[in-house]
């Protein structure tokens, strides 16, 4: 996944993850790869995570640019809250897969505009 996000040109200023470990080797290896990118350790990104706390730190963090590494359901809520304006939209996607999801302002609930989702497998095929 992390090569195939490279090879996409993919750049993010950050990397914000769950500390959970899974979630976190996962973090590590996508920042390496996408040139040694800084990593925040984020505890609103354990499970239960809170959508609306996701999307409060995002605007709040002034970044560009933001990863997420997380866990299920949580990501796909924080991404139906920020493209949806709830969290209860039903957006679902498996795990390993990846979306970008841009603003015309700074993040808030509604306001997201969904790029792409690129599912596991497809992303094995890029790499």
């Amino acid at each position: 996944m992390a090569s195939a996000l490279k090879t996409l040109g993919v750049q993010v200023d950050c990397v914000a993850t769950s500390p959970y470990p899974r979630a976190l080797q996962t973090a590590e290896i996508v920042a390496r790869e996408l040139g040694e990118v800084p990593l925040d350790r984020c505890p609103m990104l354990e499970p239960g995570a809170s959508p609306t706390e996701v999307a409060q730190w995002l605007r709040g963090s002034k970044l560009h640019s933001v990863m997420l590494v997380g866990h299920m359901p949580d990501l796909a809520e924080i991404a139906s809250l920020l493209i949806c304006g709830t969290p209860t939209a039903g957006l679902m996607f498996k795990k390993a897969a990846v979306c970008r999801i841009s603003f015309d302002t700074l993040p808030a609930p509604g306001t997201g505009t969904l790029e792409w989702l690129l599912p596991p497998a497809l992303l094995a095929k890029l790499d």
